[in-house]
């Protein structure tokens, strides 16, 4: 039983939840019998994934005899944690999937370092979300969600000595950042003023506030925005919005 309670601590820790089992090659007549079996009997979930939104998360992880172990129970992890959040706030949680990705290459066999790495990184960025971002520009989550879309557009566009590409980071001036910061506040009031019940569901109603968004763009950031990027933005605002606003309170 102390055995069996270690190997089910080792399969929590590494399961990765968003993925099927995967029984390919496996020969046809031990397919059918697994498939068949799973149908009569169904499956239940008894090794549940150890996930960041645990108040015990480190104490599982440390159950975890090995280096190697814990590095890649902590990966698992970060990768579902930002698939959970993803459509919250895309470009935010692309860069740090960006991140992992880097830390992840750069520690290539190395598990000590990459557990090291791996715990700073949590600690730092993922464990904190978008909430210490949005706090830092005075915004709150849902804008700072608008906010990162807007920038990316307008940096993909910007001259070369607005944003200055440097090995390690992109340093982006100022004024970007507060154009950025007024469009988000903007589009979430243009939204909240705009939407209705059941408007993600009503294509009339959608239709609305996607050329609500692209008003309020046009009117008033035509300058500073060229109409391909403002067009592009619109789209992705407007998914963002039926995210985020998709039930009126």
């Amino acid at each position: 039983m102390k055995w069996l309670g270690y190997i089910r601590a080792g399969a929590k820790a590494k399961y990765i939840p968003q993925e099927e089992l995967d029984i390919s090659d496996c020969g046809e007549k031990v397919r059918k019998i697994i498939e068949e079996h799973l149908k009569s009997l169904g499956v239940i979930q008894w090794i549940e994934p150890i996930t960041l939104f645990e108040d015990d998360f480190k104490t599982k992880i440390n159950t975890l005899k090995s280096d190697e172990s814990q590095a890649s129970a902590m990966e698992h992890a970060v990768k579902h944690a930002i698939s959970v959040k993803m459509d919250d706030n895309p470009v935010f949680y692309t860069s740090l999937l960006e991140k992992l990705q880097k830390i992840l290459d750069e520690t290539t066999n190395d598990w000590i370092e990459r557990k090291k790495k791996l715990e700073e990184f949590i600690e730092r960025e993922v464990e904190k979300g978008t909430k210490s971002q949005s706090e830092s520009l005075g915004l709150d989550e849902k804008e700072y969600a608008f906010f990162e879309v807007v920038k990316k557009y307008i940096v993909s566009e910007e001259p070369q000595n607005d944003v200055i590409k440097e090995e390690r980071e992109n340093y982006i001036s100022n004024n970007i950042i507060e154009l950025s910061k007024s469009i988000a506040v903007d589009v979430r009031k243009v939204v909240v003023d705009n939407y209705v019940v059941d408007w993600t569901n009503n294509q009339t109603k959608t239709a609305d506030i996607e050329r609500a968004i692209f008003m309020l763009l046009n009117k008033n950031y035509f300058k500073q925005i060229q109409l391909k990027s403002r067009k592009s933005m619109t789209q992705s605002l407007l998914n963002l919005a039926k995210k985020h606003y998709s039930i009126v309170k």
